[in-house]
């Protein structure tokens, strides 16, 4: 399959980790994220309800604390974990993959993407699954 990477930002636009930076590219609405130093790219679709999901939260994933006797002890936000948050539904997607936390059979569609001296690259023609 032939790439077919287009600029959609520069490096110096994303100084502040987990903040999107919302582009249109070929018609497509796509939400990119610098998480830990590294780039992502996301169609603006929930697979859930076809919501804006790119113009939702992201955040460290909400888990509970549990007993080792199965007592809840209460909620806390992970630390290695990131989600990105639908802000239609809640629905909890892993920054780092596009996979549903909740419900693995559920995937934001994502895109290749590159970094070339400062300018940021993505590839709708390949999309990583």
């Amino acid at each position: 399959m032939e790439t077919k990477f287009q600029r959609v930002a520069k490096v110096s636009e994303f100084e502040e980790e987990l903040k999107p930076k919302l582009v249109e590219v070929d018609g497509t609405s796509i939400g990119v994220y610098k998480v830990r130093g590294k780039y992502y790219a996301y169609e603006n679709v929930c697979d859930h309800r076809g919501g804006p999901v790119c113009e939702g939260s992201v955040m460290g994933l909400v888990q509970c604390k549990v007993s080792a006797n199965g007592r809840r002890l209460g909620d806390y936000v992970s630390d290695d974990k990131v989600a990105l948050v639908c802000p239609w539904h809640g629905v909890e997607y892993d920054i780092e993959t596009g996979v549903c936390f909740a419900n693995r059979d559920l995937s934001l569609r994502r895109f290749d993407v590159k970094v070339e001296g400062e300018e940021i690259m993505v590839d709708l023609a390949r999309e990583i699954i």
